[in-house]
């Protein structure tokens, strides 16, 4: 991550560099980019556009100097404060920011340039440990007394791994090492992986950035814990183009949240949904699918990494996320069947419906009333599906993943596991009744605390915690589903995860 910082420098429009303002920028934990200026002499405010009131306005780009590099704030959104009754603080809050931006000839990145970068490179917080390949050997030589005689590093430049093109962006993994052996005592090597982003038809920089974040959401759902940008790099077409090889790369910070430090946590390898081992053969393929899957299943995607970003979440509120995401993915997969329908409208309409209305005109009451119920008991022929119903749907799509043979064919939910198996899928597959139990509980617990949050529930919560990993786990194999990772490959996941995770074992005394 990008350490916390606060610098004090000169602020100006490119429009009158010779008004300048002293300002504070900062970035703190679990707050955004912000910059805080001075204005009580009425040097900044008078040169922009104020809405209704004069408390609020906009500027495309503020120049700025700090440590002595030319920065730039861009797309800023700026409110004007009075503190006491003289001093006057302009709060600008920017889209992103762009550090060293200063190029030859006096010449500064302007708006224009937004599409002109020619390459991106980002680090994530736990990219390295997802690929885990290391372009590193270390070889070592011992003599017949056991003393170490001679050690060889060696770096080889590994081939970048491709992740497609999208939106005429091409976009790949890359290797690079880091090391440094000015001193003859000691020598630092180390590698990065990170996303690379070749930008070869001046598509825009927020068509790169939404990437950017896509890939990291990617990562997160991938990893199971909460993936962070660590640093973007930018190559542009202006940083000193008489000698492309000595460009310095611009860095650029997008200006989300800062989380906390425990938002960093990154899960070891047999903790993860999935490595990069396990899709390494369709990681172009997955990741496409990811893009157009994260567009189709918005709102259930959002569910899940809602609950990946902020671990700190009550149960409470993971549970209910996990669920709902539940209900919403089985509405749009289940597309005209999510409804039981119990006779056809014909049958029903000129049945059964034609008593009902009859009893509900002849019976005393208001007539506002009697047209409400009448409405109400037109279509009940078809009724939408419960929780419960969606719940058993979605268990019984999936079930085919939990055969323990090669043989892919969808069985019945009862023949899915063998005996040896005690995971909470083997025992609800196998007993209709605990598959009965589970999702009762389930419903209970949403509904009362949809319904009735201020009743107290009887349940602890490690029950909780148990459920909301085995409904999580349900989601997950139905999006490994969705961005058509292999058979073998979903089945192995449930497998280590069955056996890693706390899964439910019923109510609790």
């Amino acid at each position: 991550m990008i350490d916390e910082f606060e610098r004090e420098g000169y602020w100006w429009l490119p429009e009158h560099p010779e008004k300048r303002v002293i300002g504070k920028l900062s970035h703190k934990l679990n707050q955004r980019l912000v910059l805080n200026i001075d204005d009580t002499f009425n040097t900044l405010a008078p040169l922009l556009s104020w809405f209704p009131y004069g408390l609020k306005s906009q500027a495309t780009l503020i120049y700025g100097l700090i440590d002595g590099k030319v920065v730039g704030l861009f797309n800023c959104d700026i409110q004007k404060t009075k503190i006491g009754e003289n001093l006057v603080n302009l709060q600008v809050n920017p889209e992103m920011l762009f550090y060293n931006i200063y190029f030859q000839n006096n010449d500064f990145l302007n708006k224009e340039d937004l599409n002109k970068f020619q390459k991106l490179r980002v680090d994530f917080s736990s990219l390295n440990e997802w690929v885990k390949i290391s372009p590193l050997d270390m070889k070592s030589e011992i003599s017949s007394t056991g003393e170490v005689k001679q050690v060889k590093v060696t770096y080889e430049q590994l081939p970048n791994i491709k992740l497609g093109v999208i939106k005429e962006l091409e976009l790949s993994i890359y290797f690079v090492p880091i090391f440094n052996l000015s001193s003859t005592e000691s020598a630092d090597i180390k590698y990065i992986i990170g996303l690379e982003i070749v930008n070869k038809n001046s598509s825009s920089l927020e068509d790169c950035k939404n990437l950017v974040i896509q890939f990291r959401d990617f990562l997160s759902f991938a990893t199971y814990s909460s993936n962070q940008i660590v640093s973007v790099h930018a190559r542009h077409d202006k940083n000193d183009s008489q000698y492309p090889d000595k460009r310095t790369p611009i860095e650029i910070i997008w200006n989300e949240r800062k989380l906390s430090k425990n938002s960093d946590y990154v899960h070891h390898r047999s903790k993860m949904l999935l490595t990069y081992d396990n899709v390494k053969d369709d990681l172009e393929k997955i990741f496409q699918n990811w893009i157009d899957k994260r567009e189709k299943f918005k709102i259930v995607f959002q569910e899940l990494l809602i609950n990946i970003y902020n671990p700190e979440l009550y149960l409470e509120y993971k549970f209910l996320n996990i669920v709902q995401a539940l209900e919403i993915y089985h509405k749009q997969t289940q597309k005209g069947k999510h409804k039981i329908e119990y006779m056809s409208q014909d049958s029903y309409q000129n049945g059964i419906y034609q008593k009902l209305r009859e009893v509900i005109q002849n019976y005393p009451m208001e007539e506002d009333f009697k047209r409400f119920l009448d409405e109400k008991v037109k279509y009940l022929f078809k009724v939408e599906k419960n929780l419960k119903h969606r719940l058993r749907d979605i268990i019984d799509k999936i079930s085919y993943l939990f055969v323990e043979n090669n043989d892919d064919t969808k069985q019945s939910f009862a023949d899915t596991f063998n005996s040896q198996d005690d995971s909470l899928f083997s025992r609800i597959t196998q007993d209709q009744n605990e598959l009965d139990k589970f999702l009762k509980r389930v419903v209970y617990i949403r509904n009362n605390l949809i319904v009735h949050p201020d009743k107290e529930i009887k349940i602890k919560n490690q029950e909780l915690c148990d459920l909301l990993c085995t409904v999580t786990l349900i989601l997950q194999t139905c999006l490994l589903i969705e961005l058509e990772v292999s058979t073998d490959t979903i089945k192995a996941i449930i497998k280590n995860r069955s056996k890693m995770q706390y899964q439910w074992h019923g109510e609790y005394d």
